[in-house]
């Protein structure tokens, strides 16, 4: 009953008081059309006013909020002690003025000029000053660290940390030693910069100015003298990126699809899809939402029928996909396929040039920069096979055959064959690098059997579409084969060309540079490099140690890469120059990923 009483009362007390106002508002007369009524003046009142403070040095948009102001800019006046304001808006309830960025710091009181007519059409000036004052308050940059506090690797982003540091990169300055660092971002409370790429590993004095005040006539400094520029560490971590392991043609999401026999892989740095060319099953595409599908199928996507089944290998290079047929038994086929692409995936390849069903093609390469295509096949002669290779025009209507192409096994100009030839162009598109390899590497007893281990390049002319001659190839790994009866000596050495040793050099790729080429063999069970391609050519292993393996590492130390092992190894392609993407083709029937990433800064 009490609540209820002390409710009703209020509610009274509030209707008496309007009544009041509404009384006194009627003791007075106004002018309506000519005739003199009872009624109020519009006399303004003065509420309040929003913001209550501004910052020296920032314009602010402040206003003052009552009635009965009327609309007339001209006749209101507003000042924070003796400076006037600039009225930018006038409105019956409120009036909009801005602070300049001039102000110096204080506290101001607030006064507010109104002119208007009273009711007896007298003009009149109310004038109100506010209670509390305006202040205008002195921001004070505090800087008070950074992160990473351990430091940071040369070209890294670095975080300031502290309170009012403003917003306007033009008065910060960071400085690293003698270096003035890009601002890359000014928060109040953060400044981020970027620590060039140059910066040599060490300490450093870390320096921070923020000027502020009234046009940024004051600055707050701050010197780290022990700033550290941390010398750059990479950690490596591999995983089965795709495949479930067992040999199979499932399609679906990427760990749980199955691989018949992946030979060849291409990854698209358009879209980042990575495709897949295996034998009997076509080509797949991996996408990068990590799903696998057909690129080209199968027949009825069933590897093991006899009557449908296709063994591709693939390239892409740009905007240009090529993938060729290496055997379709005794279908009419077309052996290279190619597709070009404005945006997007690619779309459907088209068949160009007749299939030999006395070759079995083994690779294809697509040149960076004339867009011609060199096929690599093999053929029977007597107890051996010999390479061929076919320069492919990008229309894919011309074919030519360079010298270096044994098709009678006769030749004079014979180099010393593989059953398998796998090719590559550099990014410049000046040379053809072919991987010959043997099945195995045992002697058997006819000349046949005798290993082939190693790499080779050819010069090429982009701009006359020529390959050089078998008398202008070079060798750059392993032993080059001493004839029909001798083979290669085959191992495992790292080294010099002359010195360095192969087993089964499968697909090659280049880094971004094009002064490293990587490769993978099936036979070593490694990943290698040859670098100084221009010098003396070396070649190193990368990972894997010659033993059949599925080991793992996970945020290692980059020389611990060489505990990777490896399956068979048959594919290789980079996603950028710290991703590789490696199929195998052993008991596992998996494609394999290792990253090489920044250590983090702790």
């Amino acid at each position: 009953m009490k609540q209820f009483l002390k409710t009703n009362m209020t509610r009274a007390a509030m209707f008496i008081a309007a009544a009041a106002i509404a009384l006194t508002a009627c003791t007075k007369e106004e002018i309506v059309d000519g005739d003199k009524t009872e009624g109020k003046a519009d006399v303004p009142e003065f509420v309040s006013y929003t913001p209550e403070s501004a910052e020296v040095g920032t314009e602010t948009e402040a206003m003052i909020m009552g009635k009965n102001f009327g609309t007339d800019a001209s006749k209101v006046t507003v000042s924070l002690g003796d400076t006037e304001m600039t009225v930018t808006e006038v409105g019956r309830s409120v009036i909009k003025f801005t602070v300049p960025s001039t102000m110096q710091e204080g506290s101001y009181p607030l006064t507010v000029t109104v002119e208007y007519t009273d009711a007896d059409g007298a003009a009149q000036v109310a004038e109100h000053t506010f209670e509390v004052n305006f202040e205008v308050k002195a921001r004070v940059p505090e800087i008070t660290g950074y992160k990473p506090e351990a430091g940071i690797y040369p070209g890294g982003e670095l975080t300031i940390e502290g309170k009012d540091l403003g917003s306007d990169p033009s008065l910060v300055t960071v400085t690293l030693g003698d270096k003035t660092l890009e601002i890359k971002s000014v928060a109040p409370g953060a400044i981020v910069v970027t620590v060039p790429e140059d910066v040599q590993y060490g300490p450093y004095a870390l320096k921070v100015d923020v000027k502020y005040g009234v046009d940024g006539s004051q600055t707050a400094t701050r010197t780290f003298p022990d700033f550290q520029v941390l010398e750059k560490e990479y950690v490596v971590t591999s995983e089965v990126w795709a495949g479930a392991g067992s040999q199979g043609a499932d399609n679906g999401g990427r760990l749980a699809a199955k691989f018949f026999a992946p030979q060849s892989l291409a990854f698209d740095d358009k879209t980042g899809s990575l495709y897949v060319g295996e034998i009997y099953n076509g080509v797949r595409m991996i996408n990068s939402a990590g799903n696998v599908s057909y690129y080209k199928a199968p027949q009825d996507n069933n590897p093991w029928w006899d009557g449908g089944r296709i063994t591709c290998l693939v390239s892409v290079e740009g905007d240009r996909l090529a993938y060729v047929v290496r055997n379709a038994r005794d279908r009419a086929w077309k052996y290279l396929w190619l597709a070009g692409r404005s945006s997007g995936e690619f779309p459907d390849a088209v068949g160009y040039q007749d299939y030999n069903s006395d070759l079995e093609y083994e690779d294809v390469a697509i040149n960076p920069v004339d867009g011609y295509t060199v096929v690599a096949a093999s053929q029977w002669y007597w107890w051996r096979t010999e390479s061929r290779f076919f320069l492919v025009s990008p229309d894919g209507g011309t074919v030519k055959e360079p010298d270096f192409s044994i098709a009678d096994g006769n030749s004079d100009k014979s180099v010393w064959n593989s059953h398998y030839s796998r090719v590559v162009f550099s990014p410049d598109g000046k040379w053809l690098y072919v991987a010959r390899a043997s099945n195995d590497i045992n002697t058997g007893a006819g000349d046949g059997s005798k290993p082939v281990a190693y790499i080779e390049r050819y010069p090429y002319d982009p701009a006359t579409h020529t390959l050089g001659n078998a008398d202008s190839r070079e060798i750059i790994a392993g032993d080059p084969c001493g004839g029909a009866s001798v083979g290669s000596e085959t191992g495992l050495t790292d080294g010099a060309v002359g010195t360095s040793r192969l087993a089964g050099p499968k697909q090659m790729c280049f880094d971004s540079t094009g002064e490293t080429l990587y490769f993978v063999e099936c036979i070593n069970h490694t990943l290698r490099k040859i670098t100084d391609l221009d010098g003396t050519p070396t070649v190193t292993t990368v990972a894997g140690n010659g033993t059949k393996g599925s080991a793992e590492v996970t945020n290692a130390p980059e020389e611990d890469m060489k505990h990777i092992t490896f399956d068979t190894p048959k594919g290789l392609a980079l996603g950028d120059d710290n991703t590789f993407y490696i199929s195998q083709d052993g008991d596992t029937k998996v494609i394999r990923k290792i990253s090489i990433t920044l250590k983090a800064a702790e």
